[in-house]
């Protein structure tokens, strides 16, 4: 088993990650952006809470639970009768006391930030094993095999190191949704999550001495993708045939639009006058079988479109994935029929359960879907 030196996470991280303006030794933590510009916010503080002006340095203790509201100004922030200046940190400071921020929960030292626009940003800070705490429940649950929710953690600590730098300018590391992963903060902490993450500390998942960009997604379909999104070119990500997802609702499904509204798709694209679409057609696919392309033909002539835009316009949770099997044409709408939910790239999180049911450990299971792939660690 190999080692991952500091080196290469200090690779991942962004500028100045060491380097806070809280004076809080931040290593071994991470930043998740919990509220990200939003106008104001609703916290709570549950017993025993330091807050901090980062501007002043004056400090003030809240002892019992009082519900704030946070919100920005040109002046700075205010929380509830508090004013302070442009950031402010929120920590609670005995026991399971804990934040709770528009009705989650967060267990971490908690920055609050005025940005030019007079919104909020709020960013949790915590070490990287009690931020998959909140991984885990949001991405799969409790209930899961723990085999599964081991081979999760490795997967979701291995993606958390490699997306480091991506929220830089924001002023965080992660996002609390599906941009980086789902984070539920401590609202779900679950003995079973706890166990999982610990049988796996520091495991991530390299390739030829780099982390592995390690997605992973609902259902593959029966067999997952490489990216449609094209870059991240390494073995693991060639995608593979999986044959162990079929049961879940998610393998297939099928869908119907109405004509009006892939009409109105098709004006977005700079077709206003066309009024029938005539046909519609795949135009290419990847090697995982994953659409890129999509031809529509309409009366006013035709428009090859990024198949990915067409389905976020439609909602990503009706036209579930990009792996369609068929389009049927009907007189006022057409069906799609189609395999999976996601992007299909990585871990099968269905075929993963089924996988740790039938015996498979975590370790098989993320040998198999990520193939080359070496569990290794990493050490802050």
């Amino acid at each position: 088993m190999k080692t991952f030196a500091l080196i290469l996470l200090m690779i991942a991280m962004p500028p100045g990650y060491c380097a806070d303006v809280g004076n809080v030794n931040s290593s071994g933590l991470i930043r998740v952006g919990i509220i990200d510009a939003a106008k104001s916010a609703t916290l709570e503080l549950r017993g025993k809470t330091n807050v901090v002006d980062l501007s002043s340095g004056k400090q003030r203790q809240f002892a019992k639970t009082l519900p704030l509201t946070l919100s920005a100004s040109p002046q700075g922030l205010k929380l509830g009768d508090f004013s302070v200046g442009s950031s402010v940190r929120i920590t609670p400071l005995e026991g399971e006391d804990r934040v709770r921020v528009n009705n989650k929960v967060y267990r971490g030292s908690l920055l609050a930030r005025r940005n030019d626009d007079n919104s909020v940003t709020v960013v949790e800070e915590l070490g990287l094993e009690e931020y998959l705490y909140g991984v885990l429940p949001a991405e799969m649950g409790p209930d899961w095999p723990l085999e599964a929710l081991k081979a999760q953690a490795v997967v979701a600590r291995t993606y958390a190191l490699y997306s480091l730098k991506r929220f830089a300018d924001s002023g965080f590391d992660l996002s609390a949704d599906v941009r980086s992963q789902a984070y539920s903060g401590s609202t779900q902490d679950n003995p079973k999550i706890i166990e999982a993450v610990h049988a796996t500390t520091g495991e991530v998942l390299g390739w030829k001495g780099q982390l592995v960009h390690a997605f992973f997604h609902a259902n593959c379909g029966g067999r997952t993708s490489p990216p449609v999104w094209g870059g991240d070119k390494m073995r693991p990500l060639d995608g593979v045939h999986c044959p162990y997802c079929k049961n879940s609702k998610d393998y297939s499904w099928e869908i119907s639009f109405a004509n009006d509204k892939l009409l109105a798709f098709v004006h977005t694209m700079g077709l206003t006058a066309a009024k029938k679409i005539k046909s519609m057609r795949v135009l290419e696919r990847n090697s995982g079988a994953r659409v890129l392309l999509l031809k529509i033909s309409t009366d006013a002539g035709s428009k090859t479109v990024d198949f990915k835009d067409f389905r976020n316009y439609l909602g990503s949770t009706l036209l579930r994935s990009s792996y369609i099997i068929h389009i049927i044409p009907h007189k006022y709408s057409y069906t799609f029929v189609g395999r999976g939910y996601g992007h299909g790239v990585g871990m099968c999180q269905d075929g993963a359960k089924e996988m740790a049911k039938i015996g498979r450990s975590y370790k098989q299971i993320l040998k198999f879907y990520y193939p080359g792939a070496e569990i290794d660690t990493w050490q802050d």
